[in-house]
């Protein structure tokens, strides 16, 4: 068992939660644009574009035996770093839902049992205990076999020779904490949906993402307040942030989540979450990317916005959160 150190992202394929390496986590990404690939092994599904860089997408679930979850119609592919047949490769893993990002201690990875999974040991770097049961996390080198390696190696040689031109791949978080800016001024964002809303949320305040959980109302809180919430024996409010953008008030679904923020540099504030519709993935915005809102905006909520980006070519509004929290 190789060491594991740092956060880990987590997801879910079957009923089973796995957790890769967040150093390793370049992008997440919804489901879309795929490319099938002519006589490919059952595991690869195909290859996406993400920001003019040709990415394998793999279907573990199909290597592991592993049943889709029920209701996983839309699914995020996790775009990760790992070598494949040598050099450092993107690789998209088809996950049935993203779950949320954890930084267990040395002493809290114990070794995998050789009859505990369906999944050979080797592919797996131990497992972690959780409130939910375990969480297995995969080598991402041991993962794919050899032959695997060379099918994933050559569906991507010809796209990465019309490539070669494209825009900049994206950056990863390698030896880079969750949302640290880049060089070049760069943000990272993790997208929201959220009452007809499509937000952004720094990465560098997301603590962690978990799915929506019970609630306990606090009576006379504003509309805006959704309750306290039990984080492994933490009270976090919660707040919704429908209400707080001036739209319907949440109403939990299947991928409704919880965004636990810290605000970076914070020393005595405790860490509260944003009660969200779904989490769409997460995207870097260039420093010169971001643009005013329209002089037409509302001001009621234009105060709690920093301005409008495009992502996944769709509009999202950048939230600004000191702004949020204060009010």
């Amino acid at each position: 068992m190789s060491t594991v150190h740092g956060p880990q992202l987590t997801f879910f394929l079957g009923d089973e939660e796995y957790g890769v390496p967040l150093a390793r986590v370049v992008e997440i990404a919804p489901d879309e644009g795929l490319t099938r690939v002519p006589g490919a092994p059952e595991l690869l599904l195909g290859v996406v574009e993400v920001r003019g860089v040709p990415v394998a997408v793999v279907d573990l679930s199909r290597k592991f035996g592993v049943a889709p979850r029920e209701g996983s119609a839309h699914r995020s592919l996790i775009v990760v770093e790992s070598e494949i047949a040598g050099p450092e490769t993107l690789v998209a893993i088809a996950t049935d839902q993203i779950s949320r990002v954890i930084e267990p201690v040395p002493e809290d990875v114990e070794p995998v049992p050789a009859l505990s999974s369906g999944i050979r040991v080797e592919f797996l770097r131990g497992m972690v205990k959780s409130e939910r049961g375990f969480v297995l996390l995969l080598d991402l080198e041991l993962v794919l076999s050899a032959t695997e390696q060379e099918a994933v190696s050559g569906a991507l040689a010809p796209r990465v020779a019309e490539a070669a031109t494209a825009p900049r791949a994206p950056r990863a978080f390698r030896d880079a904490e969750l949302g640290k800016a880049t060089s070049d001024g760069a943000r990272r964002f993790v997208i929201v949906r959220t009452g007809g809303l499509r937000c952004g949320v720094d990465a560098a305040w997301v603590q962690e993402v978990t799915p929506a959980g019970g609630v306990t109302s606090v009576p006379g809180a504003p509309a805006s307040f959704h309750g306290l919430h039990n984080l492994r024996g933490a009270v976090v409010p919660v707040l919704d942030l429908a209400s707080v953008m001036g739209q319907p008030a949440f109403s939990p679904r299947e991928r409704s989540a919880f965004l636990v923020l810290d605000p970076p540099g914070a020393t005595s504030r405790g860490v509260a979450a944003l009660a969200v519709e779904a989490v769409m993935g997460m995207v870097e915005i260039g420093k010169g990317e971001i643009d005013e809102l329209p002089g037409f905006a509302s001001q009621a909520h234009a105060d709690l916005v920093e301005g409008a980006a495009l992502s996944l070519g769709e509009p999202m509004l950048i939230l600004d959160l000191p702004a949020l929290f204060a009010r």
